[in-house]
């Protein structure tokens, strides 16, 4: 499975998004087939490439539970799921008390798949921070 781990990152920090942005990705935790992905001028979203068997999993961690207004979570939870099919590769989680944005693909996919999945996910994470900002304090 490493050479498959060494084989996204070489793939990742040779790529660019369609918007011209650099990649840059470096193994976090070889043991756990963990990436960490970040976009030129992105870098305060950073992605986590989790790299399975059968799977390969990117997650963005969003904001934590404790910086949703008080009152506001059951309304921007809403929200999240009335974005959901909207949002192209893309899903909402919540993990702990971390809202994340997620996609998954097989493990098996073309390199250009998971630049694209890298650069949509990213997209959408600026999305969805622009549009559930008001829920969150600041």
């Amino acid at each position: 499975m490493t050479d498959k781990l060494n084989e996204v990152v070489a793939a990742l920090n040779a790529a660019t998004t369609e918007e011209g942005l650099a990649i840059r990705a470096e193994v976090v935790d070889a043991g756990e087939q963990l990436i960490k992905v970040e976009l030129e001028e992105r870098e305060e979203f950073p992605i986590m490439l989790d790299i399975a068997e059968d799977q390969i999993t990117a997650v963005v961690n969003l904001w934590g539970q404790n910086e949703v207004k008080e009152g506001a979570e059951a309304e921007m939870m809403s929200v999240m799921l009335s974005m959901n099919v909207a949002l192209p590769l893309s899903a909402f989680a919540k993990t702990g008390g971390t809202y994340q944005l997620f996609g998954a693909m097989s493990a098996n996919t073309v390199m250009e798949n998971i630049v694209e999945e890298i650069n949509v996910l990213s997209d959408n994470t600026l999305e969805v921070v622009d549009a559930l900002g008001e829920y969150l304090n600041h």
